[in-house]
């Protein structure tokens, strides 16, 4: 075995060693803590304002709440749907499966559609779009455009919160 060069000390005795020392005493500093004077920690600050991340909260929660309500508040109304329509029973489910259909299907297109182009982008048109959707339903005049329209809604809706989910 080959045996150490003497001239090589170990570091950490090099460093204990001129810790004891007299003259570098002084020139130690002291630890530091992430607690303040206050006793609380300091947290890094946010990127945006406190306001604004509060409204983007609110914002996507609105978002997402409205887009559960335009997919199931039709169940309710469903049977006035058909009978003002004058839609046989039978076909009913078609308005709600046309719009379950849409988002389902649609829902990992518009996810990576925004991970290209943006989510900022792809949450503000397809929330104007269910809007535009939403508003259009009750002026629709037989089954054949309601059922499309519920498909388009349901295109429509897996945007915002493809969006909003990635």
């Amino acid at each position: 075995m080959a045996e150490p060069d003497p001239s090589m000390k170990n570091i950490s005795d090099t460093i204990i060693e001129e810790a004891r020392d007299e003259k570098n005493v002084g020139n130690l500093t002291e630890p530091t803590s992430d607690v303040s004077e206050s006793g609380k920690d300091d947290a890094p600050p946010l990127p945006f304002s406190k306001a604004r991340c509060i409204a983007l909260v609110a914002t996507v929660t609105g978002a997402s709440f409205l887009n559960t309500l335009s997919g199931q508040a039709v169940v309710i109304i469903l049977p006035t749907i058909g009978r003002d329509l004058n839609i046989p029973e039978s076909r009913l489910q078609w308005i709600v499966s046309a719009y379950a259909l849409t988002f389902g299907t649609f829902l990992l297109l518009w996810g990576r559609i925004a991970d290209i182009y943006g989510k900022r982008d792809i949450f503000i048109w397809g929330s104007a779009f269910v809007a535009v959707t939403l508003i259009a339903n009750p002026f629709l005049p037989n089954e054949i455009a309601f059922d499309l329209f519920r498909g388009l809604q349901g295109l429509q809706t897996c945007r915002p919160r493809s969006a909003s989910w990635a």
